[in-house]
């Protein structure tokens, strides 16, 4: 007499520290942009673990992106992790000169 047992894994993997959206500024025309990586964990396990980015990448300045990681068990189950990164340029005041070429204000 032989018996199965046959059990379903239906439960998602979890994600914790998924960050939140980052907004970084720059000076120049691109930035390396860095963040701590989320974590994954299943109750069987973590199969496949994919980001479309990295920590470290170099991004342009004045641009915005959305950053996914998709984890999955061996069962197919999946979970996503995804925030905003946007990099902005900082904006430079250059003193008014005056009709004799001086600073304002002064």
């Amino acid at each position: 007499v032989f018996s199965f047992l046959l059990i379903l894994d239906v439960t998602p993997p979890q994600v914790q520290n998924c960050p939140a959206s980052i907004v970084e500024r720059s000076n120049s025309l691109q930035k390396d942009i860095f963040w701590t990586e989320p974590t994954f964990t299943d109750n069987v396990e973590v199969a496949t673990i994919q980001s479309n980015r990295q920590p470290g990448f170099s991004m342009q300045t004045y641009t915005s992106l959305t950053v996914q990681y998709t984890a999955s068990d061996a069962a197919g189950n999946t979970v996503y992790c995804t925030f905003n990164i946007t990099l902005e340029g900082k904006l430079h005041c250059v003193p008014l000169k005056n009709s004799e070429g001086q600073n304002e204000g002064e």
